[in-house]
C-alpha cells in the first residue's frame, strides 16, 4: 500500500462523510417538516367529520319522514338515530374538535344536535314513539341543518387554505429531496472510487498475507519435523539412559559408595523429569492436531486413583509432603482411557505435591453423587490469584515466573490435564483461597449412567 494511494482513500472518505453528512442533516431536516405537515387530518379529519354529521342528520330526516308515512319501520329511525349519535360523540375522542376549534368553527350547532339526540334518546327507543314525535324531531333536525351546512362550508374553505400552504411546504421538500439525492448520489461515485482503490490495496495485502501463509505453512512443516526429531533423537536415548539409571539404583550390579548412589538418584530423577517434559510436548502436539488416540473402556477409577497415590509417594517424599487420603468411594467405575486417566492424575498430584509448602499435606478423595464420580485434589499450597483462574489451563502458562524457577516445570501439565478431561467430556473446577491452597475439582459420568 503506497502513502499515495492511502492519501487518495483517505481524502475522499473525508469528503464522502462530510457530504453524506450533510444530505443526513437536510433529511433528517425533511423528515422533520413532513411530520408536521400532518397530511391525515386533511384526508380523514375535520372535512369528512362535518359533512358526515350533514349526510347522517339528512339520512334521520329522511327517516323520520318515511316513519310519519308509514313506510319504515321504528327500528330504521332508531338505526339512523344511533349512527347520528356515534358519528357526534366522536367529537370526544382524536383531535378532531381540536381542529375545528383552529379553524375557528362555532361548535354550538354540534353541540345542540347532541342535545336534542339526549333529550329524544328514551322516546325514539320506547314501543310508543309515534308520528306526531318523528315529526317534532323533524322539524327540530331541519331548524339545526342550515347551520350544518354552514359549518361544512366553513371547514372546507379552511382546509382548502391549509391544503395550499401544504402543497407549497410539500414544494419545498421536493426540492430539498432532490438536492439530497443528487448529494447522495455524488457521494456514491465518490465510493466506488474508494472502493476501487481498496479494491487496489486488498490485492496488495493478499499477496502478502499468501507469503506470511507460506511462511507459516514452511513453520508448521518444521515444527512437525521438530516434534518428530525430538521424539526420535531426545525421547529415545532419555529412555535408554533412564532404565540404565534405574538398573544401576536397582542393586543388580556391584556395590557402589553411598555418593555415587546419591548422584545416580539424582540423575534418574532429572532424566524422570525430561522424559515428563518431551512427553507433555509430544501429547500437546497430538491434541493440537488431533491424532491423540484413546483407547475407552471400563475402569476402576477407585484402583487407578489409589494406585496413582501410591506411584507419587516417592515424589511426594522429595518435597517434604505427605499425600493423603481423604476418602475413596470403593468400586466406582467408570468409562475411560486408563492410561490418559493415570497421566490426569499423575500431573495433578504432581502440581498439587510440588506446589505445596514443605511439611504440608495433599488431600485426595473420590465421591458419588448425582451419577458422577467426583475426584478432589487438595493442596495447601500459596493458592491462584483470581485473576488467573481462567489462564492456569493455557499452554506453557504458570502463574507467577519464579515458579519457573522455584519448583521447576513448564506449565505443560495442567493444559496436558484440559485436554484428557475435555475428551473424556468430564468437568473439571478449581477453588482456590490465596494463603489456604487449591482443590482441583474432575467429574466423571459413572458408567452405569453413561
Amino acid at each position: 500500500m503506497t502513502a499515495r494511494l492511502f492519501q487518495y482513500k483517505w481524502a475522499i472518505i473525508s469528503l464522502v462523510v462530510f457530504g453524506l453528512g450533510y444530505a443526513g442533516f437536510s433529511l433528517v431536516g425533511m423528515h422533520r417538516e413532513m411530520a408536521g405537515l400532518n397530511m391525515g387530518s386533511l384526508a380523514g379529519g375535520p372535512v369528512w367529520f362535518v359533512t358526515s354529521v350533514e349526510f347522517d342528520v339528512l339520512r334521520l330526516e329522511n327517516a323520520l319522514y318515511r316513519y310519519s308515512e308509514d313506510r319504515y319501520g321504528a327500528d330504521d329511525v332508531h338505526q339512523t338515530f344511533d349512527i347520528l349519535w356515534s358519528r357526534l360523540a366522536q367529537l370526544e375522542v382524536g383531535n378532531t374538535h381540536d381542529k375545528l376549534l383552529e379553524y375557528d368553527i362555532d361548535m354550538t350547532v354540534y353541540e345542540r344536535s347532541m342535545d336534542v339526540l339526549i333529550a329524544y334518546d328514551d322516546r325514539v327507543t320506547s314501543p310508543d314513539f309515534g308520528v306526531d314525535e318523528a315529526q317534532e324531531l323533524f322539524a327540530l333536525f331541519d331548524q339545526i341543518n342550515g347551520e350544518l351546512r354552514m359549518s361544512s362550508l366553513k371547514v372546507l374553505e379552511a382546509s382548502i387554505a391549509e391544503t395550499n400552504d401544504l402543497r407549497l411546504r410539500a414544494l419545498s421538500l421536493a426540492k430539498t429531496a432532490l438536492f439530497a439525492s443528487l448529494t447522495i448520489a455524488g457521494m456514491s461515485i465518490l465510493l466506488l472510487i474508494v472502493f476501487r482503490l481498496d479494491s487496489i490495496l486488498t490485492r496488495r495485502i493478499l499477496f502478502e498475507k499468501e507469503a506470511l501463509l507460506q511462511e507459516a505453512y514452511a513453520a508448521d512443516i518444521a515444527k512437525s519435523q521438530f516434534i518428530a526429531v525430538i521424539n526420535h533423537e531426545l525421547r529415545t536415548p532419555l529412555t535408554s539412559i533412564s532404565a540404565s539409571l534405574a538398573l544401576l539404583k536397582s542393586g543388580s550390579l556391584p556395590q557402589m559408595s553411598g555418593t555415587a548412589g546419591d548422584l545416580i538418584g539424582i540423575a534418574e530423577r532429572n532424566c524422570i523429569a525430561l522424559k515428563k517434559i518431551v512427553d507433555d510436548l509430544l501429547d500437546i502436539e497430538r491434541f493440537a492436531s488431533g491424532k491423540m488416540e484413546f483407547d475407552f473402556q471400563e475402569i476402576n477409577f477407585s484402583d487407578a486413583l489409589i494406585q496413582a497415590i501410591e506411584d507419587s509417594k516417592s515424589y511426594a517424599d522429595s518435597y517434604s509432603v505427605e499425600v493423603s487420603v481423604n476418602n475413596i468411594e470403593p468400586d466406582v467405575r467408570v468409562i475411560a482411557d486408563l492410561a490418559r486417566i493415570n497421566q490426569l492424575m499423575a500431573n495433578l498430584l504432581s502440581n498439587a505435591i510440588k506446589f505445596s509448602n514443605a511439611g504440608g499435606q495433599v488431600q485426595v478423595s473420590l465421591s458419588t453423587e448425582s451419577g458422577r464420580a467426583v475426584m478432589a485434589i487438595k493442596d495447601n499450597g500459596r493458592g491462584i490469584p483470581q485473576k488467573e483462574k481462567t489462564r492456569i489451563f493455557e499452554r506453557f502458562h504458570q502463574v507467577d515466573s519464579s515458579d519457573r524457577r522455584e519448583r521447576g516445570g513448564t506449565g505443560l501439565g495442567l493444559s496436558v490435564v484440559k485436554e484428557i478431561t475435555d475428551a473424556h467430556q468430564a468437568e473439571i473446577t478449581v477453588q482456590s483461597q490465596l494463603g489456604e491452597g487449591t482443590t482441583f475439582y474432575i467429574s466423571f459420568s459413572i458408567a452405569n449412567s453413561c
